[in-house]
């Protein structure tokens, strides 16, 4: 196996038909043409330049709602009962005897 190129890199049929030999000269070609028309090619490298940058704001657009998903895990409880539920009638009870801080903004019992 040594001196061969990983099974990834080549495409079977590439691999059945040329050798590895030339399937690997034709790869290494092929990225040395990619890297002259980024040095001589002022549109290809600027288009690619623009695609990378586009495709870049488009992932780190996320990257504030999760970090504000993540402090809101972290800090906030949150916790549903239905007047149906027995738990509901000590709840409303609880809260009736208890000041509500003030950093508590959003506990209605009715």
């Amino acid at each position: 196996m040594r001196g061969m190129a990983p099974q990834f890199f080549v495409p079977i049929l590439f691999r059945s038909y040329f050798g590895w030999k030339v399937a690997l000269r034709m790869i290494q070609d092929f990225w040395q043409y990619l890297a002259n028309l980024l040095q001589n090619n002022q549109i290809f490298s600027g288009g690619l330049v623009l695609m990378v940058g586009g495709a870049l704001l488009a992932y780190f657009r996320q990257v504030p709602a999760q970090i504000y998903q993540f402090i809101r895990r972290r800090v906030i409880t949150e916790i549903d009962i239905l007047d149906r539920d027995p738990a509901f009638q000590w709840i409303e009870k609880w809260l009736a005897q208890h000041t509500l801080l003030p950093q508590s903004s959003d506990l209605p019992a009715s």
